[in-house]
Formats: structure tokens, sequence, C-alpha cells
């Protein structure tokens, strides 16, 4: 069992502002509003969000889910 000595939550954004979705999504061809509807409910995003993927394994599957047309790599440097 790790000793964990921090627990952290940015609550909407407080203290990590993410981008706007449709920067982050432009090659994708679904709508500005079902990505963000998607994005709310991914389990890809959760699994993120709850440190249970890598970043790799993120961004394969944000490219897979929202059909991107750009690299895991590059997913990670406009999520970043």
């Amino acid at each position: 069992m790790r000793n964990i000595t921090t627990v952290l939550f940015d609550l909407g954004g407080v203290l990590i502002k993410l981008g706007p979705l449709s920067e982050m999504m432009a090659t994708s061809p679904i709508s500005d509003k079902d990505i963000w509807k998607g994005w709310i409910q991914s389990s890809s995003v959760r699994c993120c969000e709850s440190g249970e993927c890598t970043s790799e394994e993120f961004a394969e599957n944000m490219v897979a889910e929202f059909k991107l047309s750009i690299t895991a790599t590059e997913f990670i440097e406009r999520f970043h």
C-alpha cells in the first residue's frame, strides 16, 4: 500500500483550466455539442481523471472514441 500524503481535488477547473474541447477535438467529425456530451460520459476520461490509465492509453482511447484524425501523441500535445 502506498503512503498517500495529499489528496487534491480540482472542482470545475479551479486549479487546472483546460482549453475549449472544440480546439482539442478540432479534427473530430462529431459536433461540438456531442463532443461535450461524449466527454462527460466517457469512461476513458474518468479513467484518466482517476489515474487508472497512462497518458498514452488515454490519448489512444480519445483518438478512437472521438474519431480524431490525429495521432495519440498529437492529442497529448493538445491536451497539455
